[in-house]
């Protein structure tokens, strides 16, 4: 679990948006709703203090949802000090609604204290008893505007015009006036604060906007705080953590999301980093939350059973869920234990011993991978001495003929793994040992990965003499061979049709983009899906091909070919269904098509999913577009 969840916000006596505590006792809750910014957590946790003790706290995640979770973090929070017991001090718990927060207090021993439950329910407000005193509207338009959209929000207020020390004031006073909601404000200051940023360090800050805390102990987000680290929307915890404050983080999103591709490699080294860290739970959200749904696929495939067997099982159903369709097919067993759990007609699976997640991306970029060539088609293909499938299902041909037995899923590994590094230098035997057996002693590694390839050898040899495999100071593929490889084919597809785009042949393009996507029959090495190593390469080519029938999407649509272009368009919708540049696309080629009211209902799914899977608005994009066709513009 993420230790930042239970990290106390540093007091401060000075800030506004208090909250009275007199009705906090030590038999009764005080439960306050309230909304982002309302209430400093700071000064909350400074008020707390004042007995001598500062509070224990907690933030519920949305995933916290069993009654095992809760016991775990309870657990962990009291661990945070070395304390079995909360010492009757204050329990401060940040909760998504008034049954998440009960469930939490209902796992606390009897004679431990209650403590604040703190409801954060969206756009929600409490009655009018309950607001602050504000002074006098100032003398600036922009001052009473300010106050208006902040109203009730006084934590917030202040970090808003610690904004504007940091911008001209003309610029300040512009963004606020123009600003019609409180989230359309933080994201303008947002933009303007972040203007300069390299786009590198916006990808960093949004997977930080996403998981919602940081912590130098995570490598992938540690430049953030030497590039944004004195930003307003930062709350100080214990134990050197951060956390964004949620009344930014839409802005915050929103403007890291503009103009940025997916950062596979960073999010899978950082959804390593949170695996080894022991945040599996905050890992899935994160992957999902980040339009991501094949690596929480492939984490739920490797670690479902085990939070299955620690209580998780509502969580899993949820992470399930969120899944798309095509993606959900292949848990079904997976969710199905989950049901049986939930009725209680199943007794929980035993947990699999695992070892941390690490993540590397193992991916060696073939010869022909270069986008700066448009190499000709291929006419004609002599028979390859090894052609391997590596897209889907593994299938592999020796000589023409193909290998139907196996001794052991290792041995077919080993060869996959030999294939995608098959470009570099060889790889030494301790290397391969570790990579695939970590948890066993160097001597014990040695044995089985010559065991391993003893028998893969045997395999290969069953359809043919030509040795595949070579020892030369370390394991590789045999050089000499004539090695037809569909990863390779894959990716010199994608380069044929950039350079052909790169040429103005947007025909030969979408010939090659149409070659690759035949090519792509699932995702890597998909009967394995349960080795950590593949994690990286596999999101690697989903992503690529998500890429490029994005591309033919637009080039059909580029050219008029406009029934085309809706049907990559739904096809990769339902792979990807929060892509907005997707659904403006589609919205386009429906006003083309004479249907402008297609296009509006596109734009409401577009608003509705974006609404409930990540909470946030359309961008500027979007909206502008569905304006025109409104308004029945050119589009």
């Amino acid at each position: 679990m993420l230790a930042g969840r239970w990290a106390v916000p540093a007091p401060d006596p000075t800030a506004r948006g208090s909250l009275p505590l007199t009705g906090l006792t030590q038999s009764l809750p005080l439960v306050a709703e309230v909304l982002p910014g309302e209430i400093s957590l700071r000064r909350l946790s400074a008020d707390l203090s004042r007995s001598g003790q500062p509070p224990r706290w907690i933030s519920l995640m949305p995933y916290d949802l069993d009654p095992a979770t809760m016991d775990a973090l309870i657990t962990a929070m009291n661990a945070g000090t070395g304390e079995t017991r909360l010492s009757r001090r204050c329990v401060v718990i940040e909760a998504r609604d008034r049954a998440q927060a009960q469930l939490f207090l209902s796992r606390l021993e009897p004679s431990e204290p209650a403590g604040v439950v703190i409801l954060q329910q969206g756009q929600k407000r409490r009655s009018a008893g309950r607001e602050p005193a504000w002074p006098a509207p100032g003398r600036a338009v922009w001052e009473a505007q300010l106050q208006r959209l902040t109203r009730g929000r006084p934590a917030l207020y202040d970090s808003v015009l610690a904004t504007g020390q940091r911008l001209p004031l003309a610029e300040f006073a512009a963004t606020i006036e123009r600003s019609r909601s409180i989230d359309e404000l933080t994201t303008r200051l947002a933009r303007s604060l972040l203007q300069d940023v390299a786009p590198t360090a916006m990808a960093r800050l949004g997977l930080t906007a996403l998981l919602r805390y940081h912590h130098p102990r995570f490598p992938s987000l540690a430049p953030v705080l030497d590039l944004c680290g004195t930003l307003p929307w930062w709350t100080e915890l214990s134990g050197g953590w951060r956390r964004l404050d949620p009344g930014w983080r839409r802005g915050v999103l929103t403007v890291c999301r503009e103009g940025q591709r997916p950062q596979v490699a960073l999010l899978g080294r950082l959804v390593g980093e949170l695996v080894e860290d022991g945040a599996t739970g905050a890992a899935i959200e994160l992957c999902l939350d980040a339009g991501s749904p094949g690596t929480a696929g492939d984490l739920l495939a490797g670690m479902g059973p085990d939070l299955l067997a620690a209580g998780w099982t509502l969580s899993v159903r949820r992470w399930l869920g969120r899944l798309p369709w095509a993606e959900r097919l292949r848990h079904r067993l997976l969710s199905a234990e989950a049901r049986a759990l939930q009725r209680g007609g199943q007794r929980r699976p035993a947990a699999r011993t695992r070892r941390p997640l690490a993540i590397t991306s193992g991916i060696e970029p073939s010869p022909s991978s270069s986008p700066s060539s448009y190499p000709p088609e291929p006419d004609h293909v002599a028979p390859a001495d090894l052609a391997v499938r590596l897209l889907g299902p593994l299938e592999v041909c020796v000589d023409g003929r193909e290998v139907d037995r196996w001794h052991g899923r290792k041995g077919t590994l080993l060869l996959a793994y030999l294939l995608l590094r098959r470009h570099g230098p060889p790889i030494a035997s301790d290397a391969l040992a570790s990579a695939f057996w970590p948890d066993a002693t160097p001597e014990v590694s040695r044995n089985r990965l010559h065991v391993t390839m003893h028998a893969l050898r045997a395999d290969l040899q069953t359809a043919s003499p030509i040795r595949v495999i070579q020892f030369d100071r370390g394991y590789r593929i045999n050089p000499e061979l004539d090695v037809l490889l569909d990863t390779e084919q894959f990716q010199a597809s994608v380069a044929r049709a950039a350079g052909a785009e790169a040429a103005g042949d947007a025909e030969a393009a979408l010939r090659a983009y149409q070659d690759a996507a035949e090519r792509y029959r699932g995702d890597l090495l998909s009967d394995h899906p349960f080795e950590d190593w593949t994690l990286l390469p596999r999101e690697h080519y989903r992503v690529r091909h998500l890429e490029l029938l994005g591309r033919m999407a637009e080039l059909a649509f580029d050219t008029g070919r406009y029934v085309q272009a809706l049907e990559i368009g739904h096809r990769l919708l339902a792979l990807d269904f929060c892509r907005e540049d997707l659904h403006r696309l589609l919205m386009r080629t429906h006003t083309r098509m004479g249907r402008p009211q297609a296009a509006v209902h596109q734009f409401e799914i577009c608003t509705d999913q974006l609404r409930r899977e990540l909470g946030m608005a359309p961008a500027h994009e979007t909206v502008d577009l569905y304006e025109r066709i409104r308004s029945r513009s050119p589009v």
